[in-house]
């Protein structure tokens, strides 16, 4: 039962950071009002995007080799989730750690 209902629930906590996101813009709402959320849903959903891009990018690596696409592949899927995950502070913006 209880694994039937984690789906739902994770759903719906990204639902409501979409939802304070969109505020944040909408209504000016301050970036402090956004620490609770990053710390709740934005770290921890960067720390499993960080792990599922390191295993995408170690298995993709003999593909990528050969090509001379391995730095280009680190960058997306390892790099940038590092950089969102731990570089950044709570509620901070988010477009700086994009590039």
């Amino acid at each position: 039962m209880l694994r039937k209902n984690i789906p739902k629930g994770l759903a719906i906590a990204l639902l409501l950071v979409f939802m304070l996101c969109t505020a944040n813009v909408a209504y000016g709402i301050e970036d402090d009002q956004l620490v609770i959320p990053d710390l709740l849903v934005g770290k921890p959903l960067g720390f499993v995007v960080l792990g599922l891009g390191s295993l995408t990018w170690a298995l993709t690596l003999p593909v990528t080799l050969p090509f001379g696409w391995q730095k280009k592949a680190r960058e997306s899927l390892v790099n940038k989730p590092y950089r969102f995950t731990f570089e950044r502070g709570l509620g901070e913006d988010l477009d700086k750690y994009s590039r």
